[in-house]
């Protein structure tokens, strides 16, 4: 599931330690290339002061605090990245812990904020792999745009 200080599915996590299941996190580190867009209003977690400060208080990056933390929460985390200083520097994130006064702090930044739109990525995956000739002439042209007003008359998503 999507979670990070800002998105912190506490009580699914609650949820899922009662039943012994292991969360799998994804975009830990609040989606990076999502931050990339020109939407200024989208914040962006690896720049959160609170998350700096801790970072610099442990003298790590606010990517190793994100990681440390949901580490500490009991989540596997996925951490995905393509650069090879990042892949060395994710290494790190074994060699400190942070204090339960810190978790706490990190607690906090949780505004139940999602960074993934799961209906935009299905729809772009889908899109991405079929011929849009055909789509448009299809019947599914039609089930994809009910299915995308449904979900924003239900409050499921926000935007499309």
């Amino acid at each position: 599931v999507e979670c990070h200080p800002y998105l912190n599915q506490r009580k699914l996590l609650d949820f899922c330690k009662s039943k012994d299941i292991v969360l799998v996190a994804y975009s830990a580190l609040g989606g990076q290339l999502i931050n990339k867009r020109a939407d200024q209003s989208i914040p962006v977690l690896l720049d959160d002061p609170v998350l700096c400060a801790m970072a610099e208080k442990h003298q790590r990056t606010p990517a190793l605090v994100a990681l440390r933390y949901q580490l500490q929460r009991g989540l596997v985390v996925l951490a995905q990245s393509f650069n090879e200083k990042h892949i060395r520097e994710n290494l790190q994130v074994f060699e400190f812990q942070l204090s339960s006064e810190d978790m706490k702090v990190l607690d906090g930044l949780n505004r139940n904020f999602r960074y993934v739109n799961i209906l935009m990525t299905t729809l772009i995956y889908f899109l991405m792999n079929i011929d849009m000739d055909d789509f448009y002439q299809s019947p599914c042209m039609w089930t994809v745009t009910q299915w995308a007003s449904q979900m924003l008359a239900t409050g499921h998503v926000t935007s499309v």
